[in-house]
Protein backbone atom coordinates (compact mmCIF):
# COMPACT_ATOMS: atom_id res chain seq x y z
CA UNK A 1 0.00 0.00 0.00
CA UNK A 2 1.68 3.24 -0.81
CA UNK A 3 0.07 6.73 -0.57
CA UNK A 4 0.72 9.74 -1.35
CA UNK A 5 -0.60 13.24 -0.64
CA UNK A 6 -0.36 16.64 -2.35
CA UNK A 7 -2.37 19.36 -1.96
CA UNK A 8 -5.19 17.63 -0.05
CA UNK A 9 -5.71 15.13 -2.52
CA UNK A 10 -4.80 11.55 -1.34
CA UNK A 11 -4.03 8.72 -3.80
CA UNK A 12 -3.60 5.74 -2.37
CA UNK A 13 -2.61 2.28 -4.93
CA UNK A 14 -3.71 -1.39 -3.52
CA UNK A 15 -2.09 -3.65 -3.97
CA UNK A 16 -4.13 -6.39 -7.23
CA UNK A 17 -5.64 -9.04 -6.04
CA UNK A 18 -4.07 -12.85 -8.36
CA UNK A 19 -4.99 -16.14 -8.22
CA UNK A 20 -2.48 -18.64 -9.03
CA UNK A 21 -4.91 -21.81 -8.79
CA UNK A 22 -8.05 -22.73 -8.54
CA UNK A 23 -9.22 -26.21 -7.97
CA UNK A 24 -11.29 -28.05 -8.92
CA UNK A 25 -11.65 -26.08 -12.31
CA UNK A 26 -15.09 -27.88 -12.97
CA UNK A 27 -18.40 -28.83 -10.90
CA UNK A 28 -21.67 -30.42 -11.33
CA UNK A 29 -24.92 -28.45 -12.27
CA UNK A 30 -25.92 -29.76 -8.49
CA UNK A 31 -23.31 -27.42 -6.59
CA UNK A 32 -21.94 -28.05 -3.64
CA UNK A 33 -18.12 -28.38 -5.00
CA UNK A 34 -15.60 -27.07 -2.51
CA UNK A 35 -13.88 -24.58 -5.06
CA UNK A 36 -10.48 -23.68 -2.94
CA UNK A 37 -8.56 -20.52 -4.82
CA UNK A 38 -5.02 -19.82 -4.11
CA UNK A 39 -4.11 -16.33 -4.68
CA UNK A 40 -2.17 -12.88 -3.10
CA UNK A 41 -2.84 -10.55 -1.34
CA UNK A 42 -5.68 -12.04 1.10
CA UNK A 43 -7.23 -10.68 3.90
CA UNK A 44 -9.03 -11.69 7.02
CA UNK A 45 -10.21 -8.87 7.58
CA UNK A 46 -11.86 -8.06 4.38
CA UNK A 47 -14.93 -9.60 2.81
CA UNK A 48 -14.09 -12.65 0.53
CA UNK A 49 -16.41 -13.54 -2.27
CA UNK A 50 -16.20 -15.86 -5.01
CA UNK A 51 -17.99 -14.73 -8.30
CA UNK A 52 -19.43 -17.02 -10.32
CA UNK A 53 -21.30 -15.82 -13.47
CA UNK A 54 -23.06 -13.73 -11.62
CA UNK A 55 -24.02 -15.20 -8.07
CA UNK A 56 -21.96 -14.07 -5.27
CA UNK A 57 -20.91 -16.86 -2.49
CA UNK A 58 -18.87 -15.75 0.71
CA UNK A 59 -15.41 -17.17 0.70
CA UNK A 60 -13.48 -18.64 3.73
CA UNK A 61 -10.16 -18.08 4.17
CA UNK A 62 -7.92 -21.10 4.54
CA UNK A 63 -4.20 -20.05 5.66
CA UNK A 64 -2.63 -16.57 4.28
CA UNK A 65 -2.95 -17.56 0.51
CA UNK A 66 -6.30 -19.71 0.26
CA UNK A 67 -9.62 -18.88 -0.35
CA UNK A 68 -12.72 -21.77 0.13
CA UNK A 69 -16.45 -21.38 -1.09
CA UNK A 70 -18.78 -23.56 -2.28
CA UNK A 71 -20.08 -23.43 -5.72
CA UNK A 72 -23.75 -22.46 -6.35
CA UNK A 73 -26.41 -24.69 -8.51
CA UNK A 74 -26.51 -24.07 -12.45
CA UNK A 75 -29.38 -24.40 -14.79
CA UNK A 76 -27.06 -25.24 -17.84
CA UNK A 77 -24.13 -26.90 -18.17
CA UNK A 78 -20.57 -25.29 -19.65
CA UNK A 79 -18.33 -22.40 -18.90
CA UNK A 80 -19.01 -19.63 -16.73
CA UNK A 81 -16.43 -16.57 -15.55
CA UNK A 82 -15.08 -16.77 -11.74
CA UNK A 83 -13.94 -13.77 -10.06
CA UNK A 84 -12.75 -13.40 -6.55
CA UNK A 85 -13.11 -10.67 -4.45
CA UNK A 86 -11.29 -9.17 -1.57
CA UNK A 87 -13.00 -6.28 -0.47
CA UNK A 88 -12.65 -3.75 -2.93
CA UNK A 89 -10.26 -5.31 -5.01
CA UNK A 90 -10.97 -8.52 -7.71
CA UNK A 91 -8.79 -10.57 -9.27
CA UNK A 92 -8.86 -11.15 -13.04
CA UNK A 93 -11.23 -13.60 -14.68
CA UNK A 94 -10.68 -17.30 -15.24
CA UNK A 95 -12.88 -20.09 -16.51
CA UNK A 96 -15.07 -22.50 -14.29
CA UNK A 97 -17.13 -25.06 -16.03
CA UNK A 98 -20.62 -26.64 -14.98
CA UNK A 99 -20.63 -30.58 -15.62
CA UNK A 100 -23.64 -32.81 -15.50
CA UNK A 101 -22.67 -35.34 -12.72
CA UNK A 102 -21.38 -38.77 -14.30
CA UNK A 103 -23.42 -41.74 -14.82
CA UNK A 104 -21.81 -44.64 -13.01
CA UNK A 105 -19.95 -47.01 -15.53
CA UNK A 106 -20.16 -50.29 -15.96
CA UNK A 107 -16.57 -52.39 -15.09
CA UNK A 108 -17.47 -56.15 -15.88
CA UNK A 109 -20.25 -57.93 -16.59
CA UNK A 110 -20.42 -61.50 -15.65
CA UNK A 111 -20.74 -64.18 -18.03
CA UNK A 112 -20.08 -62.00 -21.24
CA UNK A 113 -22.61 -63.82 -23.33
CA UNK A 114 -25.37 -66.55 -22.63
CA UNK A 115 -27.82 -68.33 -24.59
CA UNK A 116 -30.28 -66.40 -26.66
CA UNK A 117 -33.30 -68.06 -24.80
CA UNK A 118 -32.12 -66.27 -21.92
CA UNK A 119 -32.58 -67.05 -18.08
CA UNK A 120 -28.44 -66.55 -17.17
CA UNK A 121 -27.93 -64.39 -14.26
CA UNK A 122 -25.82 -61.69 -14.77
CA UNK A 123 -23.30 -59.93 -12.30
CA UNK A 124 -21.85 -56.52 -12.46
Amino acid sequence: LVEFERSGVEFVAEPTLSIDEVAPTRGDVSGGELVCVRGSPLSSEEKLLCLYGDVKIEGNLSGSTRVCCESPPSSTTGPISFRLYCGARKSATVRFEYVLSSAPELMSLRPSSGPSSGGTTVTW
